[in-house]
Formats: C-alpha cells, sequence, structure tokens
C-alpha cells in the first residue's frame, strides 16, 4: 500500500516565525497537506508533504538552514516514514496519486542507474515540479503546478540529454482536471484552532497561483523580447557604424590614389621640362660652338677656288 503523507519535523524556530513563513519555505519541494507551528510552547512545528520524497528534499536542503533542525518526524503520527516513496508508478494500479495537479508527462529514455531524485533536480531545470518517479523499464512520470510550468519543460527539455542518454518527455493522456485548479487536501489529526482559517488562506492563494506564474512568465517572456530587441538593435547600430567606417576608409584611400597620380603626373611633367631645358641648352650651347670656331678651309691654308683654276 502506497505511503499517503510524511511529516517533517522542524525545531530551533524563532517565537515570531508565522505558518505563511514555513509554507513560503517548504512548498518549493511538493505540495504540503498541513503546516502546523506549535505556540505553548514555541519554537518547533511540523510539515506534511503528500509525497515522502518532497519531504526528504526538504530536509536535505533546509536541515541548518537559518539555524533550524529538519528531520523526518518519527512520531506516532507520522505516515510514510522517510522512504523514497517506492519505485512503481501509482497510474499502473488504476488511479491517479493523491498529489496529483492534472500536469503530468510521462518520460521515456531515462538511464536504468538514475532514480527520481536525479530526474526531479533535472525537470527543475524546466519547470517548478512536484512529483518525479522513475520505473525499472526506463520509463519516468512527473508532474507540474501548472500547465504552463509543464508546457514549459516539455519545449525546453524533450530529446535533451539526461544523465548521458537522450529521453522523451511527453504529456500523459489521461483526464485531467481544469487548470488551475489545486491538488486535493486532507486534513491531519494534529490541526489546532487555526486550522480551518489556514486552509482557506490557503485555497485563496491556491486559487490564483497559477494566474500569478502564468503572469510572472509572460513579463519574463516580455523582458526576454525587450532585452531581444535591444540587442538586434545594438548589433544593427555596429553594422552601420561598421559599414560607415569601411566607406570612410575606402574614400580615404581612393583620395590617396588620386594624389599619388597627380603626384606622379606633376613628376612627368618636371622630367619633360627638365629634358626639354636641356635640349634647349644643347642647341644653344651647338650654335654658340658654330660661331666660335674659325673656317676650316682658311685655318687649314687650303687654296681658294681662283687659286685652283690657275693651277
Amino acid at each position: 500500500m502506497p505511503a499517503e503523507g510524511c511529516k517533517v519535523y522542524v525545531g530551533g524556530l524563532d517565537d515570531r516565525i508565522t505558518e505563511r513563513d514555513l509554507e513560503y519555505e517548504f512548498s518549493k519541494f511538493g505540495p504540503l497537506n498541513n503546516v502546523w507551528v506549535a505556540r505553548r510552547p514555541p519554537g518547533f512545528a511540523f510539515i506534511e508533504y503528500g509525497d515522502p520524497r518532497d519531504a526528504e528534499d526538504a530536509v536535505r536542503d533546509l536541515d541548518g538552514h537559518r539555524g533550524w533542525r529538519v528531520e523526518i518526524s518519527r512520531s506516532r503520527g507520522s505516515r510514510g516514514g522517510g522512504g523514497g516513496g517506492g519505485g512503481r508508478d501509482d497510474r499502473s494500479r488504476g488511479r491517479i496519486p493523491a498529489h496529483n495537479t492534472g500536469f503530468r508527462v510521462q518520460i521515456s529514455g531515462v538511464p536504468p542507474d538514475s532514480d527520481w531524485r536525479d530526474l526531479k533536480d533535472f525537470l527543475r531545470t524546466g519547470g517548478e515540479i512536484t512529483y518525479a518517479n522513475v520505473n525499472s523499464d526506463g520509463t519516468g512520470v512527473a508532474e507540474f503546478t501548472s500547465w504552463r510550468e509543464m508546457d514549459n519543460a516539455i519545449r525546453k527539455l524533450d530529446d535533451t540529454k539526461f544523465n548521458g542518454s537522450f529521453i522523451t518527455i511527453k504529456e500523459d493522456s489521461y483526464d485531467k482536471p481544469s487548470r488551475g485548479r489545486s491538488p486535493p487536501r486532507r486534513r491531519d489529526d494534529y490541526d489546532d484552532r487555526g486550522r480551518d482559517r489556514y486552509d482557506d488562506d490557503r485555497r485563496d492563494r491556491d486559487r490564483y497561483d497559477d494566474r500569478d506564474r502564468d503572469r510572472d512568465y509572460d513579463d519574463k517572456r516580455d523582458r526576454y523580447d525587450d532585452d531581444r530587441r535591444r540587442d538586434d538593435d545594438r548589433r544593427r547600430d555596429d553594422d552601420r557604424r561598421r559599414d560607415d567606417d569601411r566607406r570612410r576608409d575606402d574614400e580615404d584611400r581612393r583620395r590617396d590614389d588620386e594624389d599619388r597620380r597627380r603626384d606622379d603626373e606633376d613628376r612627368r611633367r618636371d622630367d619633360d621640362d627638365r629634358r626639354d631645358d636641356d635640349d634647349r641648352r644643347d642647341r644653344d650651347d651647338d650654335r654658340e660652338r658654330e660661331r666660335d670656331e674659325p673656317p676650316r678651309a682658311e685655318e687649314e691654308g687650303e687654296p681658294r677656288g681662283d687659286d685652283r683654276e690657275g693651277q
């Protein structure tokens, strides 16, 4: 017969601690059946979980937190001891477990050396989980606090590696209660006079838990979209600045090339002018030499034309 609940003893409490304070700390590990805080004398409390494995998670993480002593209760009223809740799936016996939230997934491909704690820690990265179990045939089951948490976990973790193997996560197809419905609660034999008021407050909070989580998810998604748009705008601005810088560099290079071409043309013109000047000087020198040289015939004493005829 499966365990129906498990009490956790919490000692070393401050006198001012309230049920709401303890509920905030302990509900992170799974749905609570009840929270009872001692007043006469004060200093201790009992927390009851629907699943003993959630209780073990709470003991493992919160023992020593804020000076508290947190342990599985072994008192006469405690059920479920500290066991892990067994390795069997309650649905295989034809009923949905008492901790059911209605947002359940079936997992296949679970490595044989994995236990429910490993699976629960892994699924927490995708959504707020209340229950996890591993079967000997490599399958598992898990439940989430809301449809959005379950859908987010499926989108994020389906067909990803868990302990070295790819797992498949699919929404379970059994008839589920309507979204947002709180899991059933049972009363315990150690309720005090404020129990009814606490249950009413808890029901009111449960009614809006899913809506608050949905709003938080929408807010996070909007912030993520805004951040992504800002990043895109920054990338576009950076691209435009880089393009502008490249264009300016290209223009500078073109201007430099034009300046070099003009300089080359100026040098060529200067060279041409120098060559022309040299040619003019050479011609002038030749003319001056011709003027300065005497006639070649008179210098050599050659006879004139009349003398040659007389001879």
